[in-house]
């Protein structure tokens, strides 16, 4: 199942490697990470007995009390000790220092996420890299519901009907995650937590600041008997990069009740809508024509559950996605070459993506040794995109799946072993499984390690499948068309390979210390090639071995100051055929830093910084070394049963840097932005 592929002979190009570096890997090599595991598991039977100075014997609720317990690894509750993958936990008051807009600006933050604007709105994040504009290669969760588009791929962050100030916090799996929560969960998963209705104020907020930034929002929750609810309300407004054509104003309302049924029954609902107006320009002249763009985007969701003894519980979830992109212009005289009767050619660019998906999830403790999660669950996306599939009226792709996760306490509380898998069955690819297995031993309180292999894919978005795009000449007959992408088809998922090693201490003053070494080997890379006629195709073309180390720390400096830490080293060894680097698409090295200090009780500074080395998205020329330094000072004013807030955010203090595009353009530079934010909590 876990056995080594024929995709190990993967490398890169000679001229790419160093003196003394093979081209070829023996498929039955005995792995370096698989030799580390066995020496600690050797070493690991008499771990060291420690104790207090006092004599008292250190116990686990000694070394445990401040390590997050999350709940996306496996979908059942666990300490970041027990879970199979690295993780990261962007928390509450991680959010509100950070001083960000967008949640992509808060993905900085995780060791090893690249993240790029395309365009002041448009947005790539993508784990470990290998991201061209669609970013189509992570699984992103708002409380259990997928976003990511079945059309073109990857996930429309600023289309998204969700507030900033609503999420609780963001667990970000550093890792493929295939056997959770299915194909698309492939170099790592976002799961977005919002917050609970009773928690909440009401709020009022208003921000403006450089570039046209302008931002509004008004929350109202209460209680109606069993009934907690919250209604949020917001605009969005900025002009994106000075020399680019890429305003973006958003209107949006969100709805979330959580009744309680009875003592075992609760139900919560959700409903959220998004329209607003993006201001467009094409990428490469002579397409460069100024135009605009519409979107809707809208969703529904519910979820039952039902409590049964010992803590068991039985969900059902059901949620549909609507999201629509109306795009059209004209390209002008002279694109198409004289000769040709027609000098105006219209391009329609409008999508509309629907997904409907229901979910049953039962959790048990058969044992208390052993905990269980399985379920099952059917999907349902549905596309209608003429100018990227031509003559359909609409495409489809249903999914079948179903999954489980073991957590196995096999000796308490030293060796804990999670195991599970996700099989899936697609219209494009057929079945897939998606295997996993893990095992965390404790040396001592408060100190893990965990070894791991799993196995993920990544099916094909259906413009990689079945497009088929151009642009009629003599419309609306069309008997003329210039085809410029024609899908052949026949594509096989993506798969990844990946092992890693992870320690997770709780050290000395509360401080968490997370460290993984991995190594994931991917076959089959979905990449574009083109003809000498200048159509577009997906092929699977590319292999890639990627290696590196992370490490992350959270230390509570102080009782006033906390400093989260993040660090990122990576090598991805490609082939880099055709027009896809993605041996570097990764910075080397890459780190942030977000620093908090309460500088009295109702005045909080902050600083985050930002650091990656050269890099380039593979669907772009290269991008130089980047630094960002974003300043943050905020107060609170309490008065009665409410409170006042302001606040002044400086993002990026130093030297301007490019964001996606290269060095030789202006237009994606990021400056200095400076904004203010004043805000009325009422409890």
């Amino acid at each position: 199942m876990f056995g080594t592929t024929a995709a190990d002979s993967a490398g890169r190009r000679p001229a790419d490697r160093g003196p003394g570096r093979s081209t070829t890997r023996p498929g039955r090599r005995v792995r370096g990470v698989d030799i580390l595991f066995g020496v600690l598991i050797v070493w690991l039977c008499h771990p060291p007995a420690v104790a207090a100075a006092d004599g008292r014997q250190f116990s686990e609720r000694d070394y445990l009390a401040d390590l997050p317990v999350v709940l996306s690894a496996t979908r059942l509750s666990q300490p970041l000790s027990d879970t199979p993958v690295a993780m990261t936990v962007i928390d509450r008051a991680m959010i509100e220092a950070s001083g960000a807009r967008t949640i992509p600006d808060l993905l900085r933050l995780v060791p090893g996420m690249v993240v790029g604007m395309q365009t002041g709105y448009n947005t790539v994040a993508s784990y470990h890299g290998m991201a061209d504009r669609a970013g189509r290669r992570m699984q992103v969760l708002i409380d259990g519901r997928s976003v990511y588009t079945p059309s073109l791929g990857g996930v429309p962050w600023v289309d998204l009907p969700l507030a900033l100030e609503d999420v609780e916090r963001i667990e970000v799996i550093r890792g493929p995650n295939a056997a959770t929560y299915g194909a698309n969960a492939f170099l790592g998963t976002i799961s977005i937590t919002t917050r609970h209705s009773a928690v909440q104020p009401d709020e009022v907020k208003a921000r403006v600041g450089t570039h046209g930034i302008r931002d509004a929002l008004v929350r109202h929750a209460g209680k109606h008997g069993s009934l907690d609810y919250r209604l949020t309300a917001g605009h969005d407004e900025d002009r994106g990069f000075d020399l680019r054509h890429d305003t973006a104003r958003s209107n949006y309302a969100t709805a979330r009740g959580d009744y309680r049924i009875d003592t075992y029954n609760t139900l919560e609902l959700q409903f959220g809508y998004k329209d607003g107006d993006r201001q467009r320009e094409s990428e490469d002249p002579p397409w460069d024509v100024r135009h605009g763009r519409e979107i809707i985007s809208r969703y529904g969701q519910a979820r039952w559950r039902y409590a049964l003894d010992s803590g068991n519980e039985l969900s059902v979830q059901l949620y549909h996605n609507y999201h629509e992109s109306d795009e059209r212009y004209t390209i002008g005289p002279g694109l198409p070459p004289p000769a040709l009767p027609a000098w105006q050619i219209p391009i329609v660019y409008d999508v509309v993506s629907e997904r409907l998906d229901l979910e049953l999830q039962h959790t048990l403790s058969p044992t208390t040794s052993l905990r269980l999660a399985w379920g099952a669950g059917a999907r349902e996306d549905r596309v209608f995109a003429p100018g990227f599939f031509q003559g359909e009226a609409r495409v489809e792709n249903d999914i079948l799946r179903a999954f489980g996760s073991a957590e196995w306490r096999i000796v308490e509380p030293l060796l804990l072993l999670n195991a599970g898998a996700m099989v899936e069955k697609n219209d494009i690819t057929g079945t897939d499984t998606s295997p996993r297995l893990a095992a965390n031993y404790r040396l001592w309180p408060g100190h893990t390690v965990r070894y791991g292999i799993s196995r993920a894919t990544r099916n094909p978005v259906l413009v990689e499948e079945l497009g088929y795009a151009g642009a009629c000449i003599d419309p609306p007959a069309c008997s003329m068309f210039i085809p410029t992408l024609v899908a052949s088809g026949g594509l096989k998922p993506e798969t990844i390979l990946s092992r890693e090693i992870g320690y997770v201490g709780h050290l000395a003053f509360g401080w968490v210390l997370d460290m993984k070494f991995y190594r994931d080997h991917i076959d089959n890379l979905i990449a574009v090639t083109t003809t000498p006629a200048g159509v577009e195709d997906y092929v699977n073309a590319n292999d890639a071995l990627v290696t590196g180390f992370e490490l992350a720390l959270d230390a509570r400096l102080t009782p006033a100051t906390r400093a989260v830490l993040g660090y990122a080293y990576a090598d991805i060894d490609s082939e880099d055929k055709l027009s896809a680097r993605y041996s570097v698409s990764m910075p080397r090295n890459s780190g942030s830093l977000l620093l908090m200090h309460d500088l009295s009780r109702h005045v909080q500074a902050s600083l985050a910084y930002y650091y990656r080395d050269a890099m380039r998205f593979i669907d772009q020329k290269a991008l130089g070394a980047a630094r960002r330094l974003d300043l943050r000072l905020a107060g609170r004013l309490p008065v009665g049963r409410s409170e006042g807030e302001a606040a002044l955010v400086i993002q990026n203090a130093l030297d301007s840097y490019d964001e996606y595009y290269p060095a030789s353009r202006l237009d994606n530079q990021f400056d200095t932005r400076v904004f203010v934010t004043l805000g009325w909590r009422f409890y």
